[in-house]
């Protein structure tokens, strides 16, 4: 009975939070479907490429290319180098960073998709904890925000 009284009365108690602020409950909405979305699209990536990217290869990095990141920092993408079934392959990260950049002829085990060798990933596990965790606090942090 608790429950359904809750129910009944948490919708309008939101509203009228939400409203008293100068927001709207449809941008609520529309921001945490689209904070969703975005999580969704990042954690759909990280679980195919665990599916696909799995055969461990020593790549050894032979070059960092310079990119300008947050608040004009500079962040670097590794370019990695590894033969696979005999083919010498060139390959540059995805993401780039300023923390944990690899060294210049820094060796490093890199796992690749069989079907497509120039597609890579680097870590065995923590990606997949770190989106749900990292997505779970944007769409907390913008309902907070907003509420």
């Amino acid at each position: 009975m608790l429950m359904t009284m809750m129910m009944q009365v948490l919708p309008e108690l939101l509203r009228t939070s939400i409203e008293e602020k100068g927001g709207s409950v449809t941008g609520v909405v529309l921001g945490l479907i689209f904070s969703g979305g975005l999580f969704a699209y990042s954690l759909y990536n990280t679980i195919q490429d665990y599916t696909y990217c799995t055969q461990p290869v020593q790549a050894v990095c032979v070059d960092l290319e310079r990119r300008r990141g947050s608040r004009g920092r500079a962040a670097y993408l590794p370019v990695w180098e590894y033969e696979y079934h005999g083919q010498l392959i060139r390959a540059r990260s995805s993401l780039s960073s300023n923390v944990g950049v690899p060294q210049v002829g820094s060796p490093k085990t890199l796992y690749v998709d069989p079907n497509d060798p120039y597609k890579f990933r680097t870590k065995v596990s923590g990606y997949i904890v770190l989106d749900v965790v990292a997505g779970f606090f944007v769409v907390m942090i913008l309902a907070i925000i907003v509420l």
